[in-house]
């Protein structure tokens, strides 16, 4: 159903003949977003992918950014697992050469923990991606089953719940579930690794070098010296 409503949207948007390059693209595919400085810089890009990528499979439409584009935003019902667990991901960008070392700390973390994730039927995957030439993101992704919350409430569609199901109460399993994520934060930060979020659940200040806080410090009680702009959570 949910393809077909994508489809749908595809055909309102670009025509018949969209939807039905489409549906003869399939689903299953690689693709890649080039930008460049002028239209010459941009074929040279496109030839290059394509002979990387032509020897082992064939070119499609562009189905899926056709499809992106007609429906970029899907209910997230993703928040919630198969059976209605509860899920929640915490994470950490790596320089390339301590991705495999980051890797292992994490999992170091959670033999830790072991035991009592398995009392309490907290599981856990894993999301690794390259961020540009950056470095590598390390996602370890958490479900454990526990009643849902408000905002699972407000957010998840009523029919994907009720199909789900909602766990019971578990609050020693939310509380495990915590200090979990706050090791492997801690952890990860302490082996080099960076965020994407400041001030919040990620310590912001234990990441920044002596240099970086002064200067930030100081700017900050030029601009508000009253800590009036989000206080707490630069401080």
């Amino acid at each position: 159903m949910n393809d077909a409503k994508t489809l749908l949207k595809v055909v309102r948007q670009s025509g018949l003949k969209a939807g039905a390059k489409l549906v003869g693209a399939g689903r299953w595919s690689v693709h890649a977003t080039f930008e460049a400085d002028d239209a010459p810089g941009l074929q040279s890009r496109l030839l290059a992918a394509r002979k990387i990528l032509l020897p082992g499979g064939v070119a499609i439409e562009v189905s899926i950014p056709q499809a992106f584009r007609a429906m970029p935003f899907s209910p997230p019902n993703s928040i919630l697992g198969p059976a209605g667990e509860r899920w929640v991901p915490v994470h950490g960008v790596f320089a390339h050469s301590q991705a495999a070392r980051g890797m292992a700390v994490v999992e170091e973390t959670l033999r830790a923990r072991a035991s009592e994730m398995q009392a309490h039927d907290i599981r856990v995957g894993h999301l690794l991606t390259t961020v540009a030439a950056q470095g590598v993101l390390i996602e370890p992704v958490f479900f454990w089953p526990d009643l849902h919350s408000l905002y699972h409430q407000r957010v998840v569609q009523t029919a994907y719940r009720q199909r789900a199901g909602e766990p019971a109460t578990n609050l020693e399993g939310r509380a495990l579930m915590s200090r979990i994520k706050r090791d492997v934060v801690d952890a990860m930060r302490q082996a080099g690794a960076v965020h994407f979020q400041i001030g919040r659940f990620y310590r912001w200040r234990e990441g920044r070098d002596a240099l970086a806080l002064a200067l930030h410090d100081a700017l900050k009680q030029r601009m508000d010296p009253h800590g009036l702009l989000n206080p707490g959570v630069l401080a």
